[in-house]
């Protein structure tokens, strides 16, 4: 294996010692990599907060109840029941 091949691959065989402090260890890299994720996952929250606006308003959606297996309830007037 060549020294160049063998220092990129983080295993330290043609030139000692020294060069193995500078190879990035399995788990730190894994850390580095999930802590780079996560901030980017909340600099995008952050982007939606700050540049979308919601609208407001009401939304009415019928439900048909005749898929539902049910039959409809008749509505009954609140309040008292003129005599």
């Amino acid at each position: 294996m060549s020294p160049s091949r063998a220092i990129r691959y983080g295993r330290d065989t043609a030139t000692g010692p020294d060069l193995e402090r500078h190879t990035m260890p399995t788990l730190v890299r894994l850390l580095t990599v999930l802590a780079l994720v996560a901030g980017l996952v909340v600099a995008a929250m952050a982007a939606l907060i700050h540049f979308v606006e919601p609208r407001q308003g009401t939304i009415v959606q019928s439900v048909p109840l005749e898929g539902l297996g049910r039959q409809p309830i008749r509505q009954r007037p609140i309040g008292p029941v003129p005599d």
